[in-house]
């Protein structure tokens, strides 16, 4: 397991269901990500693990939302001709790689942003635009995209108050101990 791969699991973050993506698919985005990681470590050591991770996923999400507008009518083209010659059950396990990574990259994405407190209006922005483009090479409208991402942030904010009080108990256990 790669150091990237660590802190993703270290903040909390698993593939929401909704995705219906292997489960690997996350540690493929981090083994993509880990040289890039490791680039903008020693560049900017004055950096936390989590300010990187957020400046890591921006540029990522940034490349890839180039990648799915310059593929976009190929990758639309390619998912009409699988839901018309595949039942809904069947043509719903079937999506591009940088499809799954861009969803991937957007969920991860947006829960860093609500587990740092980050403006949520921005977050739905972000969230809207990706819907917009997601939308029609997928099952789900713009609004179900957006919707699910957006979810995605408040699960990420939950996890940072549930963090503060873990570590506030074993904190104040910790000082009872040493009284």
């Amino acid at each position: 397991m790669t150091p990237l791969h660590e802190l993703v699991n270290s903040i909390g973050f698993t593939i929401p269901q909704t995705m219906n993506a292997d489960p690997n698919s996350l540690d493929d985005l981090c083994g993509k990500l880990m040289p890039l990681y490791e680039t903008s470590s020693s560049k900017f050591p004055e950096h936390s693990d989590l300010e990187l991770l957020l400046g890591l996923l921006s540029v990522h999400h940034d490349r890839l939302l180039h990648q799915l507008n310059a593929q976009r009518d190929a990758l639309v083209a390619m998912q009409e001709v699988i839901d018309q010659s595949l039942d809904r059950s069947h043509s719903r396990k079937f999506k591009a790689p940088v499809i799954i990574e861009f969803w991937l990259t957007m969920h991860l994405w947006v829960y860093l942003q609500g587990m740092l407190r980050m403006d949520y209006s921005l977050a739905n922005d972000y969230a809207a635009e990706a819907g917009k483009m997601l939308a029609p090479m997928t099952d789900k409208n713009l609004d179900q995209l957006r919707v699910e991402w957006n979810q995605t942030y408040y699960v990420g904010r939950d996890a940072k108050q549930n963090n503060n009080s873990f570590l506030k108990q074993v904190s104040g256990s910790l000082r009872k101990l040493l009284k």
